[in-house]
């Protein structure tokens, strides 16, 4: 086999280092071997005749002679080609995130209108609800305790972000648990001062416990030749920043929907890489907090004039401006701290599955019979319950029972009962009127079996009394013979 020839532009011409340009190297024969084998591996024209009364030439006109591709017997399939968009990388410049299509959140749920609404909807309560943009010069050797509170008024945040261009202040130190309210989201960048080990250990110094990873995969417009040549540690550059987010007390989303909601948001942003300079973040971050946390009191640390947004704190040492004062910032907060019921978006957002719930010792469904004498047993399969609810209940034959699960899916309907769908209109209010009357004697049948119980409490009392009493006489008699 004659030996691989180099491309004309070769990764030395560079400028790297001679580890650096070894590595390359290796990496730019890969691509070549490739190339080889592809076209090694090619398909042959073979040129099959069908046989016609035509000539020649009207088989030519009528394309009865056609090439059949036909691959070699030795192909193997490891030898295939595949996007290597790594080795491109080498050749081009463009990382391989810049390939990624449908990465911006107005792109992302073309295709889903409901989705669509219900985001549009959600940032425009959001900014509805919001206050104006509001900003703090911060110097490092001031409190930063004393600086956003007052003796009047004390401040604490339902959101806290913590950027990261820090220029070496101690993290430790922060008044992060005097800042947060009890629940409260923390949400840390780990930027080149920072790993993410060490990022885990300062959410726990300060009360909070690993939730999430959001990672920010960084994409460039254009060849990033001045990325490359910023990092001297190796040809591979960091092209990607975490930001782990913390929880302070306990939040469940099937219960406190008031205080979180079910994001249809993901935990991979792919945005434009910022300058090395800026303090400046992607915006769809801003989103992913705004959509989940219902809280509004959101404060961001070490921030600049690149940062400011509607419904937020920013504080920065290099802040233009600083219009913060403590008692005027409790005043957007008069009609409390969280954003409120919205009716279109309760009724549009993702919620988490309603699990079976204990209740008196009871396990309850929704819309099952709960005075039933197999409520409290537990229903193995559809098929099961259908049986039983036939012997308790003398269900018709013409009654069809949902395959679903219960505990999510069971129907309210008047005309459904237990989540037992029949199959004429006209079984719905003898079904209804059937109900309410088994719930009418579950109720007055517990009250007898309660009355029974206090009398027996009763006769007993009055048993130990009548024992107390005989014992007192007998005591006073002997005290009478005595004297």
């Amino acid at each position: 086999m004659d030996p691989i020839p180099r491309p004309e532009t070769s990764p030395s011409d560079f400028n790297y280092s001679v580890s650096e340009d070894a590595i390359l190297h290796l990496l730019n024969d890969r691509a070549v071997q490739r190339a080889l084998i592809f076209k090694l591996t090619k398909p042959e024209p073979v040129i099959v005749k069908t046989t016609s009364k035509h000539t020649d030439e009207e088989n030519l006109r009528d394309n009865s002679i056609r090439k059949v591709p036909t691959y070699r017997q030795s192909y193997q399939t490891s030898d295939s080609v595949v996007n290597d968009l790594s080795t491109s990388y080498i050749s081009t410049r463009s990382r391989p995130q810049n390939y990624i299509q449908k990465r911006t959140p107005q792109t992302r749920f073309e295709g889903y209108p409901k989705l669509q609404h219900l985001v549009s909807l959600k940032q425009g309560f959001v900014t509805a609800r919001a206050h104006p943009p509001i900003s703090v010069q911060w110097d490092y050797n001031r409190n930063l305790l004393e600086m956003l509170n007052s003796p009047t008024s004390i401040n604490k945040f339902n959101v806290i972000v913590i950027g990261s261009k820090t220029e070496g202040v101690d993290l430790y130190s922060l008044p992060i648990s005097e800042l947060s309210q009890t629940p409260c989201f923390l949400f840390l960048w780990i930027g080149t001062q920072l790993d993410l080990e060490t990022g885990r250990l300062l959410l726990k110094h300060h009360g909070f416990r690993r939730a999430e990873d959001v990672v920010w995969v960084k994409t460039t417009v254009g060849p990033d030749t001045k990325q490359m040549n910023r990092f001297n540690q190796g040809v591979f550059v960091t092209t990607k920043e975490h930001c782990l987010m913390g929880i302070k007390g306990t939040v469940r989303r099937s219960s406190d929907g008031r205080l979180i909601h079910c994001n249809v948001d993901t935990d991979i942003i792919v945005a434009d890489e910022e300058p090395a300079d800026s303090t400046k973040k992607p915006e769809e971050i801003y989103q992913i907090i705004e959509n989940f946390c219902q809280g509004r009191k959101r404060l961001e640390l070490f921030g600049s004039d690149d940062n400011l947004r509607r419904g937020w704190v920013t504080v920065g040492r290099t802040m233009s401006v600083s219009n913060y004062c403590p008692d005027t910032y409790n005043r957007f907060f008069q009609d409390g701290t969280l954003l409120g019921p919205h009716a279109e978006i309760e009724m549009l957002r993702p919620k988490s599955p309603q699990q079976r719930m204990q209740n008196g010792g009871q396990f309850q469904q929704r819309g099952q019979f709960k005075s039933a004498s197999f409520v409290n047993q537990p229903l193995t399969s559809t098929s099961r319950q259908f049986k039983m609810l036939r012997t308790f209940n003398h269900i018709p034959r013409n009654v069809s029972l949902s395959m679903r699960m219960g505990s999510r899916y069971m129907s309210d309907n008047p005309g459904s009962v237990g989540g037992i769908r029949p199959a004429g209109s006209h079984y719905g209010d003898a079904f209804s009127n059937r109900e309410k009357a088994m719930e009418d004697q579950a109720i007055r049948q517990r009250e007898i079996e309660k009355l029974a119980q206090l009398r027996k409490k009763l006769e007993r009392q009055q048993q130990d009394l009548d024992e107390a009493k005989s014992q007192l006489d007998e005591i006073e008699q002997k005290h009478n013979g005595t004297q």
